[in-house]
């Protein structure tokens, strides 16, 4: 999904960031235009909640977080903006549904008086709040229960809440934190045809486990491994790449038969498990060669990211629990 390409709202130049001793992502440069959609993928421990809250300026409420590199808003460096002023203008939505324990209106109007009078009356805070849940596909859903408690919501509804709140603030930028990832499909793609609305008004960088959710919704996918940026390319380009026959596919075949190797599993017969890819396609990447028809059923949705996984016959059997979180 290509969009027209805009003026670049956020460059981020050779970024990299550690917490302590623990280098989380090194020497990492990508763009972000206005109008587009860029998502960020990779296996889980690769940096790329990280590189997303660091776009602004989120990740410094860790004292042990450092950081080199630049990320320019508006070619302006973000260290040098206010962190409040910073963070209305490039808004992040977590993982987890977060509305304030207050009714559903209150939700939209808090932001508001943040931003400008805290005595703002009710009457005066209508029209935007009920902007703000109209731009989230909410409105209709709530419109006769604005006053009841947004705890009561569904998950969707609670998420699609959050996004509402944070474009009361009119950001510039919406930084999402995988929020698909706690919802049903049928929720999932309601947020993903608001996700694709939004990006007319508003740069949005994603977060996603979900390489399908990447290829339906981006224009741009930066590809995290082991802490480094692998690529970063059109949506359609980089999964071309990296499929079967690929450009790309010997090499990420390779980083991940060096990776077993150096934890002492052997190559031919046990497989990391990543979100979105079946027994059948890890298989192939760690082989080299085309996977045995019997490797085809998808990993068990309850086997956690980074879990080592024997493959003998077609049988998968869990030798490792990953530490991850989520399902493959």
């Amino acid at each position: 999904m290509i969009n027209a390409e805009g003026a670049t709202k956020i460059h981020v130049d050779r970024l990299s960031k550690r917490y302590a001793e623990r280098q989380v992502f090194s020497d990492v440069s990508f763009d972000v235009k206005e109008g587009e959609i860029v998502s960020i993928v990779g296996p889980s421990g690769c940096g790329k909640t990280t590189l997303l809250r660091s776009l602004n300026r989120l990740t410094e409420l860790t004292t042990s977080a450092r950081l080199s590199g630049r990320i320019l808003l508006d070619d302006v460096d973000i260290t040098e903006i206010e962190p409040t002023l910073l963070r209305r203008r490039v808004t992040m939505v977590f993982q987890q549904p977060n509305p304030f324990p207050m009714s559903v209106f209150d939700n939209i109007a808090y932001v508001l008086r943040e931003q400008g009078s805290r005595r703002m009356k009710k009457k005066v805070l209508e029209p935007q709040v009920h902007s703000a849940l109209q731009r989230a596909g909410l409105f209709e859903e709530v419109k006769d229960n604005l006053k009841h408690p947004a705890l009561k919501l569904s998950g969707g509804q609670q998420q699609r809440l959050c996004i509402a709140r944070a474009l009361a603030a009119e950001p510039e930028v919406l930084l999402l934190d995988e929020p698909c990832s706690a919802l049903d499909p049928q929720s999932t793609a309601v947020i993903e045809d608001l996700i694709v609305k939004l990006r007319d008004d508003v740069a949005v960088v994603i977060v996603t486990h979900n390489l399908q959710q990447a290829y339906r919704i981006a224009d741009h996918v930066a590809f995290m491994y082991l802490g480094d940026l692998v690529e970063y390319n059109s949506a359609t380009r980089l999964f071309s790449r990296y499929a079967p026959g690929g450009e790309r596919y010997a090499d990420v075949a390779a980083r991940l038969r060096g990776w077993l190797h150096e934890h002492g599993a052997e190559e031919d017969d046990r497989l990391i498990v990543m979100h979105g890819m079946s027994a059948r396609v890890l298989r192939a990447l760690l082989t080299g060669a085309e996977p045995h028809p019997a490797c085809g059923a998808p990993v068990a949705p309850d086997v956690s990211q980074g879990s080592v996984v024997e493959v003998k016959e077609g049988r998968e059997t869990l030798l490792h629990e990953g530490a991850g979180g989520g399902s493959a």
